[in-house]
C-alpha cells in the first residue's frame, strides 16, 4: 500500500483531477469529494437521503489508475457511524479512468442531509509487481464504465442481467 509520500507523486502525474486540497491527502489515502447524485426517487430534496433510501452518486474527482497500481476505495467512517452506507465496487483496476460511482443507502430512522463536496469516501493505492498486461479498458476485456462521468447506473452485462460478471 503507498504512503501519502508515494501518492503524492502519483498525483503530480494527474492520478486524480482536479488535484486534491493537502488536507484530502492522508497518511495512506486520499478523501475524494461527493460530486453529484442522482436524481431521487423518494425524498424531497436531491441532498437529502431517506430513511432506508438507496441512490447513486459520483466522486467530484476523475481517477485515473497508472497500469502498475490498484486502487481500493471505502466509505468514511464518520459517515457509517452516522448510518450511511458509502457502497461501491471497491476495486479500481489498473488502466481505470473516471468518476467513481458510488452506492449510498441511509440504514437509520432519519433523513441525512449530504454537501456536495463534502468528503464522502477515501481510496487507498498498491503498486503492482509489474504494470498490467491488459489494464482496464483494454479491447476484449468488456471494460464498461472507463471515462465515466457522474452516477453511473449498472449497465448490461451485470450478473444480474447475463451471469457472466463484468
Amino acid at each position: 500500500m503507498l504512503s501519502d509520500v508515494s501518492i503524492r507523486k502519483l498525483l503530480a502525474g494527474g492520478l486524480i483531477e482536479p488535484m486534491p486540497h493537502d488536507w484530502q491527502i492522508q497518511p495512506a489515502s486520499v478523501d475524494l469529494l461527493l460530486g453529484e447524485m442522482a436524481t431521487p426517487t423518494v425524498g424531497t430534496s436531491p441532498w437529502l437521503l431517506q430513511p432506508g433510501e438507496f441512490r447513486l452518486a459520483s466522486t467530484l474527482e476523475l481517477v485515473t489508475v497508472p497500469a502498475d497500481v490498484v486502487a481500493m476505495v471505502s466509505g468514511k467512517s464518520s459517515l457509517a457511524r452516522a448510518g450511511l452506507t458509502v457502497e461501491q465496487a471497491g476495486w479500481i483496476d489498473p488502466g481505470f479512468s473516471g468518476q467513481i460511482t458510488l452506492e449510498l443507502f441511509n440504514a437509520t430512522r432519519h433523513p441525512i442531509r449530504l454537501e456536495p463536496e463534502q468528503p464522502i469516501c477515501q481510496i487507498a493505492f498498491m503498486r503492482l509487481d509489474q504494470r498490467a498486461a491488459r489494464p482496464y479498458g483494454t479491447r476484449g476485456l468488456r471494460s464498461k464504465y472507463q471515462g465515466q462521468t457522474g452516477p453511473t447506473p449498472a449497465r448490461p452485462g451485470n450478473f444480474a442481467q447475463d451471469g457472466r460478471g463484468g
